[in-house]
């Protein structure tokens, strides 16, 4: 069994002079990124956050699975939106 974890990151400050942060995994480029942003609006003109397609999700070390498990679990998840309209 896997976990992926997302981090998002509020960026709130009033400040002018702090507009850009850049997140690095490890120390062996410095240079600024060279990726687009993606939009993330929808047709009703508010934001949401997408998971990218499952099929390009790949894991970093494969291992053999059954194909008929011993055990199945079934997890019932609800989404909601919160009073600040952020999604849960």
């Amino acid at each position: 069994m896997s976990q992926r974890y997302d981090v998002v990151v509020t960026a709130n400050e009033t400040t002018t002079d702090n507009v850009l942060g850049i997140v690095r995994y490890d120390s062996s480029s410095t240079s600024d990124p060279t990726s687009t942003a993606w939009s993330s609006a929808t047709d009703d003109g508010t934001t949401t956050c997408e998971d990218v397609p499952m099929a390009s999700l790949l894991p970093y070390l494969a291992s053999a699975t059954a194909d008929d498990p011993d055990t199945t679990t079934t997890f019932a998840i609800g989404l909601y939106r919160g009073k600040n309209g952020v999604g849960l």
